[in-house]
């Protein structure tokens, strides 16, 4: 009962540029002539009453034309676009991202959240235009503090709501994902979150979809805000990131979840994934699962799909020996073979299933922690 988007916010911010546009018709765009004209009498009045600073539009002139127009007009679009490129054009080693905003209680108010380094002290007086600054990373505890509270997790709810819930889920969350590009996670939730404060958590019984974003109450000038309910449905906002977890690439004594793993095929290319879960299976003893897109050979998926969504021995290539991290000449990598795959579509109600499970031969593991995960020697991810 949960969607994320993968990565979505990782992609964005390395992008250091704003997502896709508006691709709804704008009210007020008429015609060419009209937008060349609309154009001339800004640039007049900008002439007069405001500056410019480097070809670029101020705030003051920015907040005129937005009272004039409104916010999704191609024209506050564009400026907005060129202000956020401008403000990161003068910081380039600080500023991660910037896009153009509004708070619902005034849509006509534009705010640029502009994301920085931890160590970078930025002002609006240093970009001269209304601002929120976030670190990056830097988020709400509201989302945490909700899913580890008491009433999160000992609430329950009939199996109808449930069904409720979950049906509304299915049903909008690729249309909330492609409609808003700083939604992360859309996510079923048993209580909603009423005037948050790190220091006093107010929750009420109430099933609704917790929808993660950036920043919450700084809504895209191109996108409009959320519902408050669907088909139903409450709507509570939360600030949250999704980010895939980083596979370990190192090689590990005994084998942890989260650690890469190659499954050696003879072929040019081998196979590749993340090591999941431990299972004790009834016939094949200990073992472990993955994706079984990253483990199974084409052949062997078209045989799984043909054959009611499962693959196992003979079918499976037992030559074929799974690896941690991945097969080296002259190591001992090895950690044991494929023994069985199951691929399940999913629809509207029914979840899908793909999975392939990894019978353990050598090097098992002895707890369930995740391993260090890190890059250029700095450790950024760890789980007990």
């Amino acid at each position: 009962m949960e969607t994320k988007r993968e990565g979505v916010l990782k992609r964005t911010l390395s992008k250091n540029v704003l997502g896709k546009q508006d691709t709804e018709p704008h009210v007020l765009r008429k015609t060419v002539d009209n937008d060349r004209e609309k154009q001339e009498k800004i640039s007049e009045n900008a002439s007069t009453t405001s500056k410019m600073v480097t070809g670029i539009m101020d705030q003051e002139t920015l907040d005129r034309i937005c009272n004039r127009y409104n916010r999704k007009d191609k024209l506050v679009v564009q400026h907005c676009e060129s202000i956020c490129k401008e403000i990161q054009r003068r910081y380039p080693e600080y500023v991660i991202h910037v896009y153009a905003a509004y708070k619902k209680e005034n849509e006509r108010k534009i705010v640029f959240v502009v994301t920085v380094m931890w160590d970078f002290d930025l002002k609006e007086n240093d970009i001269g235009y209304r601002m929120i600054k976030r670190n990056y990373g830097d988020i709400s505890t509201e989302g945490i503090d909700i899913s580890t509270s008491k009433e999160e997790k000992e609430l329950m709810i009939s199996a109808e709501e449930h069904k409720k819930l979950s049906l509304c889920i299915s049903k909008y969350s690729d249309k909330l994902m492609d409609h808003h590009r700083y939604l992360n996670v859309i996510s079923g939730s048993f209580v909603r979150s009423k005037n948050y404060k790190p220091s006093s958590l107010c929750l009420t019984k109430e099933s609704c979809m917790a929808l993660y974003v950036y920043v919450k109450g700084f809504i895209p000038i191109e996108e409009d805000a959320f519902q408050t309910t669907y088909d139903g449905v409450s709507v509570d906002i939360r600030e949250g990131l999704f980010f895939p977890y980083g596979m370990a690439t190192e090689y590990h004594e005994n084998i942890k979840m989260g650690c890469m793993i190659t499954r050696h095929t003879g072929m040019s290319t081998n196979l590749g994934g993340t090591l999941g879960g431990f299972i004790d299976h009834p016939l094949y003893g200990l073992c472990c699962i993955t994706c079984a897109h990253a483990m199974m050979r084409p052949e062997e998926m078209k045989f799984c799909v043909e054959n009611k969504g499962e693959i196992a021995s003979p079918h499976v290539y037992s030559s074929d020996i799974v690896n941690q991290p991945k097969c080296v000449a002259y190591q001992h990598n090895k950690i044991g073979r494929v023994v069985q795959a199951i691929y399940k579509e999913g629809n509207h109600s029914e979840a899908g299933v793909e999975v392939a499970l990894i019978q353990i031969e050598d090097r098992p593991p002895v707890s369930g922690e995740f391993p260090e995960t890190t890059i250029n020697g700095m450790t950024i991810f760890v789980i007990e």
